[in-house]
């Protein structure tokens, strides 16, 4: 039952490949579908589900999301920031931090997961990179309290600030 959905494509290079002499293209789907990286000099491709790699078997709600891309002390790091459920009605923004070491999907450094909890369907995050500071900002709405959010994380993803509006008021 692996199908496409929307879909987020970001040219990617191997941890350790800092000066990127390689770049390989890597498109993730929405919902229970794929995650796949292709080598199109050598027209080669790897394919996984993406609820695996990700290991989250209920899949990625998101109608959109990001893979942010940067680099720390020399290796190159992804973030991946999609909303996801967890059970009936219960939906949390997740945030994991990976790095390729080869083509093989078995391989990634290391996954690092937050979890935001919601209570209503949201399905759009928006994120930046400041590398300046080492910041991930994410920005989202929460309909249970009409409010918009940015919550700011370092690189090891601990959330070290939180701003909040009401974006306007139910009558």
């Amino acid at each position: 039952m692996i199908r496409r959905f929307e879909s987020v494509n970001l040219f990617i290079s191997f941890l350790n490949d800092s000066i990127k002499e390689k770049e390989y293209l890597m498109n993730v789907s929405s919902y229970k579908s794929i995650l796949e990286i292709h080598d199109l000099e050598n027209d080669k491709y790897n394919i996984t589900e993406a609820i695996e790699f990700f290991d989250n078997f209920l899949g990625i709600y998101s109608f959109i999301f990001q893979i942010l891309e940067t680099t720390i002390d020399n290796e190159n790091k992804y973030f991946f920031i999609y909303i996801s459920t967890f059970e009936k009605d219960k939906y949390c923004i997740e945030i994991k931090k990976f790095g390729f070491l080869n083509f093989n999907f078995e391989y990634i450094l290391e996954m690092k997961k937050t979890q935001i909890e919601l209570n209503r369907k949201p399905r759009i995050t928006s994120s930046i990179i400041i590398d300046n500071y080492n910041l991930l900002v994410l920005f989202f709405m929460n309909y249970n309290d009409n409010s918009f959010y940015s919550y700011i994380y370092d690189y090891e993803l601990k959330k070290i600030g939180e701003k909040y509006s009401k974006i306007f008021s139910s009558k």
